[in-house]
């Protein structure tokens, strides 16, 4: 699987298109305790769970058993990973992506999407762009089909997680979820997340927050390192993924939360979901900023 480089003296990113157009390495080179793996190293990636980030297309999470109602119409998408019983993470991170633009700090992939995967065509872009400040990521999908279209997007990106890793996130409310991590019904925020910094392995959490402020932040003290994560407004929820007994944790822009349009086809209100008029094009994007913390 041949990889693509983005570097310039502070930064490297590097990206494996045929791994579901996934970055697989975001390093801070110039950090006096270099190289910082701001997303966690995955060079040696067979899947692409294990990659740093990959690209929510043309929903994020799950849509329960695949199955949703649309304008009236019932459509059904494949249940693509097993033995999940929902559709998850749309399609685009299974597949293959093709590489447009290429310069030195930026990357241009397209997708199209499968009809056998989706009942409405698009085409979804990815833009990486590497400054002096950072990693700039966009997510964009346009409606080539002849009707109105719902769609989502988003980010899945994957932290190193230290003993003492830290994190905070600008959210209002949190989605409580089932068994098989639908959600069930707004609750309160966990003590701390969008006032302080909590320790990540302090919370167990897979899970959407709604009302998100497009701010987040990671920090690594024994790293004397961390990273901000700004988000565009079309980033509405964001999801953040905690296991137990993992070295590695998520925060997860998103556009809209889990099973989204089920639950709008349920009269439920802020649920993200985006109709897509033909011809029409939405997007997200997202920055990755390394900080010094004091």
């Amino acid at each position: 699987m041949q990889t693509i480089s983005l570097s310039n003296s502070n930064f490297e990113v590097i990206i494996n298109p045929s791994l579901g157009g996934s970055i697989v390495a975001y390093n801070w080179l110039n950090h006096p305790n270099a190289p910082i793996q701001l997303l966690r190293d995955a060079r040696n990636a067979k899947h692409v769970l294990e990659a740093s980030n990959f690209p929510l297309v043309p929903f994020s999470n799950r849509i329960k058993n695949g199955t949703f109602v649309w304008q009236d119409k019932t459509y059904t998408t494949p249940l693509n990973f097993h033995p999940e019983t929902s559709a998850i993470h749309g399609h685009a991170w299974q597949s293959e992506w093709d590489a447009k633009h290429q310069s030195d700090e930026q990357l241009i992939l397209t997708y199209q999407g499968k009809a056998q995967d989706w009942p409405f065509a698009y085409i979804a872009q990815q833009t990486f762009t590497l400054s002096d400040e950072g990693l700039h990521h966009e997510i964009s999908i346009k409606n080539l089909s002849d009707m109105t279209m719902p769609a989502g997007l988003g980010f899945h990106p994957y932290f190193v997680r230290t003993p003492n890793t830290t994190m905070t996130a600008d959210v209002k409310q949190m989605w409580a979820v089932d068994d098989k991590c639908l959600p069930t019904q707004l609750t309160s925020v966990p003590a701390g997340l969008n006032e302080q910094m909590t320790r990540v392995n302090d919370v167990e959490l897979d899970n959407g927050f709604t009302g998100f402020g497009g701010k987040a932040k990671v920090t690594w003290p024994e790293l004397d390192a961390g990273v901000t994560i700004e988000a565009s407004d079309t980033c509405e929820l964001a999801v953040i993924f905690t296991p137990k007994d993992e070295d590695f944790f998520c925060i997860e822009p998103v556009s809209h939360c889990t099973d989204a349009i089920n639950l709008a086809n349920q009269g439920v209100q802020g649920t993200g979901i985006k109709p897509l008029a033909p011809n029409e094009t939405f997007s997200i994007w997202m920055k990755l900023t390394p900080i010094n913390p004091q």
